[in-house]
C-alpha cells in the first residue's frame, strides 16, 4: 500500500503559461487579437477616428469634430427626439418673436401718428350755436386784424373705408403750424402749384393707399359718387386720415362756402375790435384739443401680449428641457467612450455646447419664419381691437426689422441654453442630479471607466456612492482606435 500524501499538505501550485507580450514588450494581451490596446507611434498621436491613443489627450479641433459627430449621430438615430427639441424650441421662439412683433409695429404707428398730421393743435373760434361759419367770417376777422385760418373736417367713404377728411387752407397757415405733409421744403411736400389749384390733391398714408388699392394719381370717388381729387401719397399723414385744401374738401364734403373753425394763429393787436364785433355774432373760444397719448392708453393691452409670449415662450422651453435630458442621458455611455479615446472633458464639453448652438439656430430661423407669419396673419385683427377700444389707427402691414430679427435668434439661442443647463434626468437610476455641470459628470464617468490600475467592477472614489452599483456592473471600455 502505498502512502497517500498526509492530510493537511501543500499541493503544488499548477504550472504557469507566461503571457505574451505585446508590440510594445509590456505584458498583456497579444498583438492583434480584437481587444488589444493601440500601438501609436508616440502618446497622443492622434488615430483614424480622431481621437488620440495612450494617456496624453487628443489634439483639439481633430477630437472636437469627431466628439461633434459622434454627438450628431444621436439625433439621426432618434429623429424623434430631434423633431420635439426642434418643435419645443421654434414654438417658443415663433410666439415670442411674433408677439414682439405685433407690439413694435403696433408701437411704431402710435410713434408715426403723433408725429403726422390730425390738426393743428390750436385754440380756435367757433359759432355758439354749434351751426357753421360762412366763408366771410375768414376774410372779416382777418381784416380786423385777427390772423385765423380756416378749417373744415368731416368723414368721406372711399371703397367702404371711412376716413377722417380734413381741410385747411395752407397758404394762411405758419409753417410751424403746416403739417410735415404739405409744409413747403419738405421732401414728401407736393408741388404748390398742384396742392393750390384745380384738379387739387388728396394726401393719404401709404397704408390706407394700399388698403384701397390706390397708386399715386389715381383719382377714385366717394361713397356718394362724388369725384374726389387725385391721390398723394405721403409718409408723414397718420392712417385713417386724407388731407385737401380747404376747397377742394368743401366739394368733396357737399358743403360749399361753410368752414368749422377758425384757428387762432396769435393774440390780435391792440386796440382790435373782439372777434364778436368784427362778425357781428356770438362766438365761442375753444381750447387747444388735447392729443391722447396712445402709448399710456394702450400700455395694459401691451403689456398682456407680452405676458402672453413669454408664458408661451416658457411652456416651449419644457418641451426642449425634456428632449435635452432624455437624450442626455440615452448618450452617456458615447459620452464616456469619447473619453476614453482622448477626448478631454473640455474638448466634450465644447462639441455639445456647439451641438446645442447648431440646433438653436436652426430652430430660431424656423421660429422667426412661423412667427412672422403668426403675426402678419394676426395683425388685421390686433389693429381692430385696438381701433375699437382706444381709437388708435394702426398699419394694416407688418413690417420686417433687423433689430426684431437679431432679438428673435438671440432668445432662441438663451432659450436653449436654459433648456440645456441643468437637465432633469437623473445621473444613473433615481436619485443623482447633475449638479456639477457637464464636464464634471463627464469627466467622472470617463474616470469610472478609463482607469488603468482600477480592476474591472471594482468601485472608483470619483463615481457617487448611488451610482457605484452601476459603476461594478458596466464592462470597461477600452481605448479603440
Amino acid at each position: 500500500m502505498s502512502p497517500g500524501p498526509e492530510t493537511g499538505a501543500a499541493r503544488p501550485a499548477p504550472p504557469t503559461t507566461p503571457r505574451k507580450a505585446g508590440a510594445d514588450g509590456a505584458p498583456g494581451r497579444a498583438s492583434g487579437g480584437p481587444c488589444a490596446p493601440p500601438s501609436p507611434a508616440a502618446p497622443g498621436a492622434p488615430g483614424a477616428n480622431g481621437f488620440a491613443h495612450g494617456p496624453a489627450s487628443a489634439p483639439a479641433w481633430p477630437a472636437f469634430r469627431a466628439a461633434l459627430a459622434a454627438l450628431l449621430g444621436h439625433w439621426r438615430r432618434r429623429p424623434g427626439q430631434l423633431l420635439a427639441l426642434l418643435a419645443g424650441l421654434m414654438a417658443a421662439t415663433a410666439l415670442w418673436s411674433g408677439v414682439q412683433a405685433l407690439n413694435a409695429e403696433a408701437r411704431a404707428s402710435y410713434a408715426r401718428a403723433a408725429a403726422a398730421f390730425a390738426a393743428p393743435d390750436l385754440p380756435a373760434w367757433a359759432a355758439a350755436d354749434g351751426a357753421a361759419l360762412p366763408d366771410h367770417a375768414f376774410a372779416a376777422l382777418r381784416r380786423a386784424g385777427h390772423p385765423v385760418s380756416p378749417l373744415i373736417q368731416g368723414r368721406v367713404t372711399i371703397k367702404e373705408r371711412r376716413l377722417r377728411l380734413i381741410g385747411l387752407d395752407a397758404v394762411s397757415l405758419p409753417p410751424a403750424e403746416t403739417p410735415a405733409a404739405i409744409r413747403a421744403g419738405a421732401e414728401t411736400a407736393p408741388d404748390p402749384s398742384l396742392w393750390l389749384r384745380p384738379p387739387w390733391r388728396m394726401v393719404m398714408a401709404p397704408e390706407d393707399a394700399a388698403a384701397l388699392g390706390l397708386s399715386p394719381g389715381d383719382a377714385p370717388r366717394g361713397g356718394d359718387g362724388r369725384a374726389l381729387p387725385p391721390v398723394l401719397i405721403s409718409p408723414d399723414m397718420a392712417p385713417g386720415a386724407v388731407l385737401m385744401d380747404i376747397g377742394a374738401a368743401q366739394a368733396a364734403l357737399n358743403r360749399a362756402g361753410e368752414i368749422d373753425r377758425l384757428l387762432i394763429l396769435s393774440a390780435p393787436p391792440p386796440g382790435a375790435p373782439s372777434a364778436e364785433e368784427a362778425l357781428g355774432r356770438p362766438l365761442l373760444r375753444r381750447a387747444a384739443p388735447e392729443r391722447p397719448d396712445l402709448s399710456a392708453l394702450t400700455e395694459s393691452f401691451h403689456l398682456n401680449l407680452t405676458a402672453f409670449g413669454l408664458l408661451s415662450f416658457i411652456v416651449g422651453l419644457f418641451i426642449a428641457h425634456s428632449a435635452i435630458g432624455l437624450a442626455f442621458e440615452q448618450r452617456l455611455p458615447l459620452m464616456r467612450t469619447i473619453r476614453a479615446c482622448g477626448a478631454s472633458a473640455r474638448i466634450l464639453a465644447a462639441a455639445l455646447a456647439a451641438e446645442m448652438l447648431l440646433m438653436a439656430l436652426l430652430a430660431g430661423a424656423l421660429g422667426l419664419g412661423a412667427g412672422y407669419a403668426a403675426a402678419a396673419a394676426l395683425l388685421p385683427d390686433v389693429a381692430a381691437t385696438l381701433r375699437g377700444l382706444y381709437g388708435a389707427q394702426t398699419a394694416g402691414s407688418l413690417g420686417l426689422s433687423p433689430l426684431w430679427a437679431a432679438t428673435g435668434m438671440g432668445m432662441s439661442v438663451l432659450g436653449a441654453a436654459a433648456a440645456s443647463a441643468h437637465p432633469s434626468a437623473p445621473a444613473c437610476g433615481r436619485g443623482g442630479r447633475v449638479r456639477r455641470g457637464v464636464r464634471a459628470r463627464v469627466a467622472g464617468a470617463s474616470a469610472a471607466t478609463s482607469s488603468p490600475e482600477r480592476p474591472v467592477g471594482a468601485p472608483s472614489s470619483v463615481v457617487p456612492a448611488p451610482c457605484r452599483a452601476s459603476a461594478q456592473a458596466a464592462p470597461r471600455v477600452s481605448a479603440m482606435p
